[in-house]
């Protein structure tokens, strides 16, 4: 399936606080962590690219612009995932996307293919596709447009996880644990380098 019904949602506006720097901006085999995720959709022609970040995040900033994607001002990063996720789907309302899939800046080794089959699987009338990987729900995740209510009263740090139960028919698409990696600590960081290894 593609994404060019979609609207594609890149959350980069987190503070990145265990990290201890700009994760985001940490070198991964030569290149940004963000600009890993900031690669995400170019072939398959979303609607939309929007990307929400914080409007000090000026690095994070350049880089998304420079791979074109629409910047989205998220003006309280310190309220969470659940803040950056509304602005994103706000902005998504703007435009005719009838799917949203949103995507972590923090997450490098996610690729197309799971995106399309996260927006496949909403195409063919679910309210929600959720990545599923070593049995544990998480990002990338797709919703149908109809479900933009719900999302819009997210809050805390959470994202949509816990407004799933208010959605009628959520599907879970299967994601390799390779392509699951997240960068949360310097040492998430060495161990997804030493996978380029």
């Amino acid at each position: 399936m593609s994404l060019s019904t979609a609207a594609l949602i890149l959350l980069a506006s987190g503070r990145a606080t265990r990290f201890g720097a700009d994760k985001l901006m940490a070198s991964l085999d030569g290149a940004p962590v963000l600009s890993r995720a900031a690669d995400l959709g170019v072939g398959d022609g979303p609607i939309a690219r929007l990307a929400v970040v914080a409007p000090d995040q000026t690095e994070r900033r350049a880089l998304l612009s420079a791979k074109g994607w629409t910047l989205i001002d998220n003006p309280h990063p310190e309220h969470g995932q659940s803040e950056a996720l509304k602005y994103g789907i706000d902005a998504a309302l703007d435009t005719p996307a009838e799917r949203f899939v949103v995507v972590l800046g923090d997450m490098p080794f996610v690729i197309d293919s799971h995106l399309s089959a996260l927006a496949g699987a909403v195409e063919k009338g679910a309210d929600a596709a959720i990545s599923l990987s070593g049995g544990q729900r998480m990002a990338p995740a797709a919703f149908a447009r109809r479900t933009a209510p719900i999302l819009m009263t997210a809050a805390g740090d959470a994202g949509a996880g816990p407004l799933l139960k208010q959605m009628n028919t959520v599907v879970d698409v299967p994601m390799a644990p390779e392509n699951a990696r997240d960068i949360d600590t310097p040492s998430d960081l060495s161990k997804a380098e030493a996978a380029y290894g």
